[in-house]
Protein backbone atom coordinates (compact mmCIF):
# COMPACT_ATOMS: atom_id res chain seq x y z
CA UNK A 1 0.00 0.00 0.00
CA UNK A 2 1.35 3.35 -0.98
CA UNK A 3 2.65 5.66 2.07
CA UNK A 4 1.81 9.22 1.24
CA UNK A 5 4.89 11.44 2.02
CA UNK A 6 3.34 14.32 4.38
CA UNK A 7 5.57 17.57 4.45
CA UNK A 8 4.72 19.00 7.94
CA UNK A 9 5.57 23.25 8.15
CA UNK A 10 5.61 24.49 11.49
CA UNK A 11 7.18 26.70 13.68
CA UNK A 12 5.58 24.99 16.65
CA UNK A 13 8.52 22.56 17.11
CA UNK A 14 11.83 22.76 19.58
CA UNK A 15 15.06 23.58 18.13
CA UNK A 16 18.00 20.69 19.27
CA UNK A 17 19.00 22.95 22.26
CA UNK A 18 15.57 23.26 23.55
CA UNK A 19 14.15 21.40 26.20
CA UNK A 20 10.31 21.95 25.32
CA UNK A 21 8.26 23.76 22.93
CA UNK A 22 4.76 22.64 21.30
CA UNK A 23 5.68 19.15 22.73
CA UNK A 24 2.29 17.92 21.14
CA UNK A 25 3.49 18.56 17.41
CA UNK A 26 6.52 15.83 18.05
CA UNK A 27 4.14 13.57 19.42
CA UNK A 28 1.48 13.87 16.20
CA UNK A 29 4.70 13.44 13.93
CA UNK A 30 6.06 10.58 15.30
CA UNK A 31 2.87 8.75 15.19
CA UNK A 32 2.18 9.74 11.91
CA UNK A 33 5.19 7.75 10.79
CA UNK A 34 3.49 4.59 11.26
CA UNK A 35 1.46 5.63 8.66
CA UNK A 36 3.27 8.17 6.19
CA UNK A 37 6.44 9.05 5.24
CA UNK A 38 7.25 12.37 7.24
CA UNK A 39 9.59 15.76 6.77
CA UNK A 40 8.95 18.70 8.81
CA UNK A 41 10.22 22.20 7.67
CA UNK A 42 10.75 24.63 10.81
CA UNK A 43 11.13 28.13 10.15
CA UNK A 44 12.99 30.20 12.55
CA UNK A 45 14.04 33.87 12.69
CA UNK A 46 17.51 34.79 11.51
CA UNK A 47 19.19 35.99 14.50
CA UNK A 48 23.18 37.80 14.35
CA UNK A 49 25.84 36.33 16.16
CA UNK A 50 26.35 39.02 18.58
CA UNK A 51 26.62 39.26 22.13
CA UNK A 52 23.86 41.09 22.95
CA UNK A 53 22.17 38.34 21.27
CA UNK A 54 23.05 35.54 23.04
CA UNK A 55 22.25 37.48 26.56
CA UNK A 56 18.72 37.33 25.13
CA UNK A 57 17.20 33.79 25.88
CA UNK A 58 13.97 34.23 23.34
CA UNK A 59 16.70 34.72 20.59
CA UNK A 60 19.93 32.95 21.41
CA UNK A 61 18.01 29.60 21.36
CA UNK A 62 18.02 30.21 17.42
CA UNK A 63 21.86 30.34 17.14
CA UNK A 64 23.75 27.07 16.43
CA UNK A 65 20.58 25.74 15.07
CA UNK A 66 21.39 22.79 12.19
CA UNK A 67 19.97 23.55 8.73
CA UNK A 68 19.15 19.49 9.16
CA UNK A 69 18.86 17.29 12.47
CA UNK A 70 16.96 14.18 13.48
CA UNK A 71 15.02 15.98 16.86
CA UNK A 72 12.84 13.72 18.70
CA UNK A 73 13.02 10.88 16.07
CA UNK A 74 11.54 13.61 13.44
CA UNK A 75 13.42 14.51 10.51
CA UNK A 76 13.80 18.78 10.99
CA UNK A 77 15.19 20.93 8.40
CA UNK A 78 15.21 24.08 10.06
CA UNK A 79 15.03 27.69 7.66
CA UNK A 80 16.27 31.09 9.12
CA UNK A 81 13.53 33.96 7.65
CA UNK A 82 14.27 37.64 8.47
CA UNK A 83 12.10 39.05 10.94
CA UNK A 84 12.04 42.68 12.87
CA UNK A 85 10.13 42.06 16.34
CA UNK A 86 7.11 44.08 16.62
CA UNK A 87 7.08 45.11 12.79
CA UNK A 88 7.36 42.40 10.33
CA UNK A 89 4.41 40.49 12.02
CA UNK A 90 2.17 41.14 9.34
CA UNK A 91 4.03 40.01 6.75
CA UNK A 92 6.09 36.98 7.87
CA UNK A 93 4.06 34.39 6.15
CA UNK A 94 5.60 35.94 3.24
CA UNK A 95 9.27 36.23 4.68
CA UNK A 96 8.69 32.48 6.01
CA UNK A 97 7.48 31.10 2.28
CA UNK A 98 10.75 32.84 1.00
CA UNK A 99 13.03 31.34 3.09
CA UNK A 100 11.72 28.13 3.14
CA UNK A 101 10.73 27.56 -0.86
CA UNK A 102 14.22 26.23 -1.79
CA UNK A 103 14.36 23.46 1.35
CA UNK A 104 10.81 22.31 0.03
CA UNK A 105 11.76 21.96 -3.20
CA UNK A 106 15.06 19.94 -2.20
CA UNK A 107 12.91 17.72 -0.38
CA UNK A 108 10.19 17.75 -3.03
CA UNK A 109 13.13 16.59 -5.42
CA UNK A 110 14.38 14.16 -3.67
CA UNK A 111 10.96 12.47 -3.12
CA UNK A 112 7.72 13.79 -3.88
CA UNK A 113 5.82 15.71 -1.48
CA UNK A 114 2.04 14.68 -1.64
CA UNK A 115 0.66 16.99 0.82
CA UNK A 116 1.82 19.91 3.00
CA UNK A 117 0.43 20.31 6.38
CA UNK A 118 0.82 23.64 7.36
CA UNK A 119 -0.06 23.23 11.27
CA UNK A 120 -0.49 26.90 12.76
CA UNK A 121 -2.60 29.19 10.18
CA UNK A 122 -1.08 31.71 10.51
CA UNK A 123 1.64 32.35 9.44
CA UNK A 124 3.04 29.17 9.17
CA UNK A 125 -0.26 27.68 7.30
CA UNK A 126 -0.23 30.84 4.60
CA UNK A 127 3.46 30.38 3.84
CA UNK A 128 2.83 26.41 3.17
CA UNK A 129 -0.12 27.73 1.13
CA UNK A 130 1.95 30.17 -0.80
CA UNK A 131 4.91 27.08 -1.27
CA UNK A 132 1.78 24.82 -2.14
CA UNK A 133 0.66 27.03 -4.79
CA UNK A 134 3.92 27.65 -6.58
CA UNK A 135 4.52 23.86 -6.57
CA UNK A 136 1.47 22.67 -7.25
CA UNK A 137 1.10 20.68 -4.02
CA UNK A 138 -2.12 19.98 -2.00
CA UNK A 139 -2.07 21.76 1.33
CA UNK A 140 -3.93 20.56 4.43
CA UNK A 141 -3.87 23.29 7.10
CA UNK A 142 -4.66 22.65 10.80
CA UNK A 143 -6.21 25.54 13.25
CA UNK A 144 -4.58 25.44 16.80
CA UNK A 145 -6.11 28.35 18.54
CA UNK A 146 -4.28 31.94 18.88
CA UNK A 147 -3.74 31.59 14.69
CA UNK A 148 -7.39 31.35 14.31
CA UNK A 149 -9.22 33.54 17.79
CA UNK A 150 -6.88 36.34 17.85
CA UNK A 151 -4.85 36.48 14.09
CA UNK A 152 -8.38 36.28 12.08
CA UNK A 153 -9.43 39.29 13.63
CA UNK A 154 -6.63 41.44 12.99
CA UNK A 155 -7.04 43.45 9.71
CA UNK A 156 -3.83 42.79 8.05
CA UNK A 157 -3.43 39.11 8.86
CA UNK A 158 -7.22 38.50 8.47
CA UNK A 159 -6.82 38.50 4.18
CA UNK A 160 -4.14 36.02 4.15
CA UNK A 161 -5.81 33.40 6.30
CA UNK A 162 -9.29 33.69 4.17
CA UNK A 163 -6.95 33.09 1.30
CA UNK A 164 -5.19 29.87 2.62
CA UNK A 165 -8.28 28.90 4.08
CA UNK A 166 -10.32 28.94 0.97
CA UNK A 167 -7.34 27.51 -1.29
CA UNK A 168 -6.70 24.34 1.09
CA UNK A 169 -7.79 20.76 0.16
CA UNK A 170 -8.96 20.56 4.33
CA UNK A 171 -8.64 22.39 7.36
CA UNK A 172 -8.64 20.61 10.34
CA UNK A 173 -9.03 22.26 13.81
CA UNK A 174 -8.49 20.75 17.27
CA UNK A 175 -12.15 21.82 18.52
CA UNK A 176 -15.33 23.11 17.57
CA UNK A 177 -15.11 26.72 18.04
CA UNK A 178 -12.25 27.30 16.20
CA UNK A 179 -13.75 24.70 13.18
CA UNK A 180 -16.79 27.66 13.47
CA UNK A 181 -14.80 30.65 13.14
CA UNK A 182 -13.15 28.83 10.11
CA UNK A 183 -16.51 28.68 8.48
CA UNK A 184 -17.20 32.30 9.51
CA UNK A 185 -14.32 33.04 7.14
CA UNK A 186 -16.09 31.75 4.27
CA UNK A 187 -14.47 28.24 4.33
CA UNK A 188 -16.43 25.99 2.16
CA UNK A 189 -18.45 23.59 5.07
CA UNK A 190 -17.83 19.96 2.99
CA UNK A 191 -13.44 20.51 3.69
CA UNK A 192 -13.52 21.25 7.37
CA UNK A 193 -13.43 18.65 10.63
CA UNK A 194 -12.83 19.00 13.98
CA UNK A 195 -11.61 16.52 16.83
CA UNK A 196 -9.12 17.15 19.68
CA UNK A 197 -5.66 15.81 20.42
CA UNK A 198 -4.37 12.98 21.32
CA UNK A 199 -2.44 11.38 24.25
CA UNK A 200 0.17 8.96 24.69
CA UNK A 201 -1.54 6.51 27.06
CA UNK A 202 1.26 4.23 28.34
CA UNK A 203 2.97 7.18 29.45
CA UNK A 204 0.42 9.18 31.11
CA UNK A 205 -1.05 7.04 33.42
CA UNK A 206 -1.80 7.08 37.23
CA UNK A 207 0.91 4.48 38.53
CA UNK A 208 4.78 4.57 38.45
CA UNK A 209 7.29 7.05 40.17
CA UNK A 210 6.61 10.55 41.23
CA UNK A 211 8.83 13.14 40.76
CA UNK A 212 6.94 16.35 41.93
CA UNK A 213 6.95 16.44 45.97
CA UNK A 214 10.82 14.89 45.67
CA UNK A 215 11.85 17.28 43.63
CA UNK A 216 10.27 20.09 45.06
CA UNK A 217 10.75 19.40 49.06
CA UNK A 218 7.05 18.84 49.85
CA UNK A 219 5.28 17.37 52.60
CA UNK A 220 4.72 14.12 51.60
CA UNK A 221 0.98 14.71 53.75
CA UNK A 222 0.28 17.92 52.24
CA UNK A 223 -2.06 18.43 49.10
CA UNK A 224 -0.35 20.11 45.78
CA UNK A 225 -2.53 21.63 43.29
CA UNK A 226 0.07 22.20 40.06
CA UNK A 227 -0.39 24.22 36.62
CA UNK A 228 2.33 23.57 34.03
CA UNK A 229 2.05 26.12 30.92
CA UNK A 230 4.23 28.64 29.12
CA UNK A 231 4.43 31.63 31.62
CA UNK A 232 2.82 34.37 29.34
CA UNK A 233 -0.40 36.61 29.86
CA UNK A 234 -2.84 34.51 27.74
CA UNK A 235 -2.50 31.77 30.22
CA UNK A 236 -3.96 33.68 33.01
CA UNK A 237 -1.99 32.69 35.63
CA UNK A 238 -2.42 36.47 37.37
CA UNK A 239 -5.74 35.09 38.22
CA UNK A 240 -4.51 31.78 39.45
CA UNK A 241 -2.46 33.55 42.00
CA UNK A 242 -5.28 35.74 42.59
CA UNK A 243 -7.61 33.35 43.54
CA UNK A 244 -5.23 31.47 45.47
CA UNK A 245 -4.75 35.12 47.17
CA UNK A 246 -8.20 35.29 48.08
CA UNK A 247 -8.12 31.35 49.63
CA UNK A 248 -5.33 32.63 51.32
CA UNK A 249 -6.71 35.68 53.12
CA UNK A 250 -9.98 33.33 53.80
CA UNK A 251 -7.90 30.72 55.46
CA UNK A 252 -8.32 27.92 53.07
CA UNK A 253 -4.95 27.63 51.48
CA UNK A 254 -4.25 24.69 52.75
CA UNK A 255 -2.29 23.16 49.99
CA UNK A 256 0.65 23.96 47.97
CA UNK A 257 0.80 24.86 44.72
CA UNK A 258 3.92 24.25 42.40
CA UNK A 259 3.50 26.14 38.62
CA UNK A 260 5.61 24.60 36.25
CA UNK A 261 6.71 26.51 33.00
CA UNK A 262 8.71 29.44 32.18
CA UNK A 263 7.89 32.55 29.98
CA UNK A 264 7.97 36.50 29.87
CA UNK A 265 5.37 37.06 33.03
CA UNK A 266 7.49 34.83 34.93
CA UNK A 267 9.19 37.56 37.09
CA UNK A 268 5.51 39.23 37.34
CA UNK A 269 3.62 36.53 38.45
CA UNK A 270 7.00 36.25 41.01
CA UNK A 271 6.52 39.59 42.43
CA UNK A 272 2.91 39.14 42.23
CA UNK A 273 2.89 36.30 44.73
CA UNK A 274 4.97 38.08 46.75
CA UNK A 275 2.43 40.83 47.28
CA UNK A 276 0.01 38.74 48.18
CA UNK A 277 2.40 36.47 50.85
CA UNK A 278 2.28 33.77 48.74
CA UNK A 279 5.34 32.40 49.01
CA UNK A 280 5.87 30.00 51.97
CA UNK A 281 2.67 27.82 50.38
CA UNK A 282 3.74 28.44 46.29
CA UNK A 283 7.03 26.80 44.24
CA UNK A 284 7.52 28.34 40.60
CA UNK A 285 10.04 25.03 39.64
CA UNK A 286 10.54 26.50 36.19
CA UNK A 287 10.58 24.22 32.67
CA UNK A 288 11.04 20.87 32.98
CA UNK A 289 11.82 18.24 29.97
CA UNK A 290 8.49 17.12 28.40
CA UNK A 291 10.08 13.50 29.18
CA UNK A 292 9.41 14.21 32.83
CA UNK A 293 5.78 15.37 32.42
CA UNK A 294 3.96 12.75 33.60
CA UNK A 295 6.07 11.40 36.88
CA UNK A 296 5.25 15.05 37.73
CA UNK A 297 1.67 14.88 37.46
CA UNK A 298 1.52 11.37 39.11
CA UNK A 299 2.16 13.97 42.37
CA UNK A 300 -0.35 16.48 41.76
CA UNK A 301 -3.93 15.96 43.86
CA UNK A 302 -5.41 18.52 41.16
CA UNK A 303 -4.48 20.12 38.19
CA UNK A 304 -5.37 24.07 37.29
CA UNK A 305 -5.13 25.80 33.50
CA UNK A 306 -6.70 28.88 33.92
CA UNK A 307 -6.17 30.10 30.44
CA UNK A 308 -8.04 33.23 28.61
CA UNK A 309 -8.14 31.20 25.48
CA UNK A 310 -7.30 28.18 24.11
CA UNK A 311 -7.55 25.49 21.30
CA UNK A 312 -7.71 22.18 23.31
CA UNK A 313 -4.94 21.85 25.56
CA UNK A 314 -3.00 18.39 25.46
CA UNK A 315 -1.57 19.65 29.15
CA UNK A 316 -5.32 19.32 30.30
CA UNK A 317 -6.00 15.34 28.92
CA UNK A 318 -2.46 14.54 29.61
CA UNK A 319 -3.49 15.51 33.49
CA UNK A 320 -6.60 13.54 33.42
CA UNK A 321 -5.14 10.78 32.07
CA UNK A 322 -2.74 10.69 34.57
CA UNK A 323 -6.45 10.38 36.68
CA UNK A 324 -5.74 13.96 38.24
CA UNK A 325 -9.11 16.38 38.35
CA UNK A 326 -8.83 19.64 36.42
CA UNK A 327 -10.16 23.29 37.41
CA UNK A 328 -9.71 25.22 33.50
CA UNK A 329 -11.78 27.80 31.46
CA UNK A 330 -14.63 27.50 29.58
CA UNK A 331 -12.42 28.11 26.56
CA UNK A 332 -11.69 26.68 23.25
CA UNK A 333 -12.18 22.75 23.47
CA UNK A 334 -11.90 22.51 27.10
CA UNK A 335 -15.67 22.02 27.75
CA UNK A 336 -15.25 19.37 25.70
CA UNK A 337 -12.86 17.57 28.17
CA UNK A 338 -14.18 18.43 31.78
CA UNK A 339 -16.94 17.79 33.86
CA UNK A 340 -18.20 17.05 37.27
CA UNK A 341 -17.07 13.88 36.65
CA UNK A 342 -13.31 14.54 36.40
CA UNK A 343 -13.41 18.39 37.42
CA UNK A 344 -14.62 21.95 37.07
CA UNK A 345 -15.04 24.43 34.89
CA UNK A 346 -14.98 27.95 35.11
CA UNK A 347 -15.44 31.59 33.44
CA UNK A 348 -12.10 32.87 32.25
CA UNK A 349 -10.42 35.78 33.85
CA UNK A 350 -12.23 35.73 36.93
CA UNK A 351 -10.67 35.15 40.33
CA UNK A 352 -13.57 34.70 42.74
CA UNK A 353 -14.84 31.55 40.91
CA UNK A 354 -11.56 30.16 39.81
CA UNK A 355 -10.93 30.12 43.82
CA UNK A 356 -14.10 28.47 44.62
CA UNK A 357 -13.82 25.47 42.10
CA UNK A 358 -9.93 25.15 43.11
CA UNK A 359 -11.21 24.69 46.87
CA UNK A 360 -13.63 22.46 45.93
CA UNK A 361 -11.64 20.47 43.73
CA UNK A 362 -8.69 19.59 46.12
CA UNK A 363 -10.82 19.23 49.31
CA UNK A 364 -12.91 16.14 47.09
CA UNK A 365 -11.48 12.76 47.10
CA UNK A 366 -11.38 11.59 43.13
CA UNK A 367 -11.36 8.02 41.79
CA UNK A 368 -8.32 8.44 39.27
CA UNK A 369 -8.86 5.76 37.01
CA UNK A 370 -12.33 6.70 36.43
CA UNK A 371 -10.94 10.14 35.61
CA UNK A 372 -8.77 8.42 33.27
CA UNK A 373 -11.58 6.92 31.47
CA UNK A 374 -13.06 10.39 30.25
CA UNK A 375 -9.78 10.38 28.02
CA UNK A 376 -8.90 6.54 27.26
CA UNK A 377 -10.58 6.72 23.85
CA UNK A 378 -8.01 9.53 23.14
CA UNK A 379 -4.83 8.44 21.15
CA UNK A 380 -2.13 10.06 18.72
CA UNK A 381 -2.46 7.01 16.67
CA UNK A 382 -5.98 7.74 15.55
CA UNK A 383 -5.31 11.27 14.85
CA UNK A 384 -1.83 10.03 13.11
CA UNK A 385 -4.21 7.72 11.14
CA UNK A 386 -6.84 9.82 10.18
CA UNK A 387 -4.70 12.87 8.55
CA UNK A 388 -2.45 9.71 6.35
CA UNK A 389 -5.69 8.61 4.99
CA UNK A 390 -6.58 12.37 4.12
CA UNK A 391 -2.70 12.37 2.80
CA UNK A 392 -3.26 9.40 0.70
CA UNK A 393 -7.06 10.42 -0.52
CA UNK A 394 -5.31 13.43 -1.68
CA UNK A 395 -2.54 12.46 -3.58
CA UNK A 396 -4.72 9.22 -5.35
CA UNK A 397 -7.83 11.36 -6.79
CA UNK A 398 -7.47 15.04 -5.05
CA UNK A 399 -11.01 14.36 -3.35
CA UNK A 400 -10.88 15.10 0.56
CA UNK A 401 -12.03 11.86 2.42
CA UNK A 402 -12.04 11.97 6.19
CA UNK A 403 -11.28 8.91 7.72
CA UNK A 404 -14.20 7.17 10.10
CA UNK A 405 -14.53 8.71 13.63
CA UNK A 406 -13.55 11.92 12.62
CA UNK A 407 -15.94 15.02 13.72
CA UNK A 408 -17.21 16.01 10.14
CA UNK A 409 -18.29 19.35 9.59
CA UNK A 410 -22.01 20.16 8.02
CA UNK A 411 -23.64 23.35 6.10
Amino acid sequence: MKRAHVLAFTSLFRTPHERVRAPFTGEFLRALQEFAAVSLVCPIPWAPDVEWVRRRPEWSRFLDVPAHAQVDGVDVHYVRYAMLPKVSGSIQAVMEAWAAYPAVLRIHQQRPVDVINGRFIYPDGVAASIIGARLGIPVVLTALGTDIDVYSRERLKEPQIRWALNRAAHVTAVSPSLADRILELGTAPSKVSSSVNGIDLERFRPDGRSLLRERCGLDPERKVLVTLARLSSEKGLVFLLDALGRLAASGRCDFHTVIIGDGPERKALEEQAARLGLNAALTFAGEIDHSEVPSWLRGADAFCLPSLREGTPNVVIEALATGVPVVATQVGGTPLLIGDHNGRLVPPGQADPLAQAIADVISRQWDPASIRRSVAHMSWRAEARRHAELALSLCKDGAPHIADGSRQRQS
